[in-house]
């Protein structure tokens, strides 16, 4: 008994500590990006990172251990083909900036593993979460207005990420109602101004599946308010564009026209990248196809840094066994998301939410194959799991 204690004790204070380290890591994150011209290469957020090596070693040792499922059995394998992939083609020098980018490949299944196994129900958690998302979010929009509205320097579009990985706990856990709808405007100006294409279209599509859930989950499927649902879903769309289109037209943003020209442009250059990096695949030989090139080896031939596509990222880099294991990953987080829709789970809608965003940055950007923002969705992940593995279990001791 004084054991299962102690190991609680312990768990509760690994889950405060690492709702520090995320607030910490993404505010830190974004007060760098905060202009491009910052020629800092690394920071804290570096130091932060490398801290979940230890702690994932300590809950190694707690008797909790992460439930044997297909969501972390194909990140797993995934890790380790990936991994396999590297060394077998092994051409950096040794030293401190190729250990750390060695150390990035397990770190997205590593911070949701330890959400996973810490998490619980904790005010002080989810207020410092929530207070780290806000600060972020105040951050961004700072940064948006000040780019948009003056003669601000440029700056790091794609920071506003982190404030969209971490909306989903807001989405969770914040329960006045308008003070929700407060923070879906305030996100949705951030995402807006911020004019990247890809967080934009997630983040409606997101939100109208989260709508809709949250009136199935909340109202036991009733008829009339999966309809009134679906009228504020397409009321908040329409006040998105007619808010989005006025401020676009009135200070010449050009946000608009850059989703018109979408096709025209092949999502700025993206299209030219991935027939550049799929050329490549094809012109490999057989080991190369099936184990890769290398760790970060198809920014290179893509001409942009990164593939700017998870799955065309990781079939360059690292094979099609690779690829076979994270695209497993992600079906399995879509049909777990049904389960939870399914049986009206609280988590439902949030989860959902998590879940088109992760998948659109993965298609379109980059997602776990590079250690930024994947840390603020990865982290959710691993907390839903955690406490939806939790209600399915109260429930199950109350019947």
């Amino acid at each position: 008994m004084l054991i299962e204690a102690g190991i609680q004790r312990r768990k509760n204070a690994i889950f405060v500590l690492l709702s520090v380290m995320l607030s910490i890591f993404c505010i830190l994150k974004v007060i760098r990006g905060s202009s491009i011209e910052n020629t800092t290469a690394g920071g804290i957020w570096n130091y932060i990172s490398l801290l979940y090596y230890p702690i994932a070693l300590i809950l190694f040792f707690t008797r909790d251990k992460i439930k044997i499922d297909l969501i972390f059995t194909s990140a797993f394998f995934y890790v380790l083909v990936a991994l396999f992939s590297t060394f077998l083609n092994w051409g950096y020098r040794v030293d401190v900036s190729s250990i750390y980018n060695l150390l990035m490949i397990p770190y997205p299944i590593l911070v949701m593993s330890v959400f996973y196994i810490s998490s619980k129900k904790s005010e002080w958690c989810e207020r410092i979460i929530l207070v780290g998302y806000i600060v972020c979010l105040i951050l961004n929009l700072r940064s948006v207005l000040s780019y948009n509205f003056t003669n601000a320097e440029e700056m790091m579009k794609s920071d506003i990420y982190f404030s969209l990985g971490l909306f989903p706990f807001a989405l969770q856990l914040l329960k006045r109602k308008y003070f929700k709808v407060l923070i879906v405007l305030l996100q949705f100006a951030a995402v807006f101004l911020a004019d990247k294409r890809t967080g934009l279209i997630a983040f409606i599509i997101g939100l109208i599946l989260y709508i809709l859930i949250s009136s199935f989950c909340d109202n036991k499927g009733s008829f009339l308010k999966t309809v009134k649902s679906l009228i504020i879903a397409t009321v908040a769309v329409l006040l998105f564009y007619k808010v989005g289109k006025y401020v676009d037209d009135t200070y010449n943003l050009d946000i608009f026209s850059r989703l018109m020209r979408l096709s025209d442009d092949g999502g700025s250059g993206r299209a030219d990248i991935y027939s550049n990096v799929w050329q490549g695949f094809k012109n490999s030989d057989f080991i190369e196809k099936m184990f890769g090139h290398g760790m970060n080896t198809a920014g290179s031939i893509g001409g942009a840094g990164k593939a700017h596509n998870d799955f065309l990222q990781i079939i360059y880099d690292y094979g099609v066994f690779a690829v076979v294991f994270v695209t497993v990953f992600y079906i399995s987080l879509v049909v777990r998301a049904f389960k939870m829709i399914k049986c009206k789970s609280p988590y439902a809608a949030a989860f959902t939410f998590s879940v088109v965003i992760g998948l659109f940055l993965a298609m379109f950007s980059y997602f776990v194959v590079y250690f930024t923002y994947v840390t603020c969705i990865m982290a959710f992940w691993g907390y839903t799991l955690s406490m939806e593995k939790q209600r399915v279990m109260e429930r199950r001791r109350d019947e």
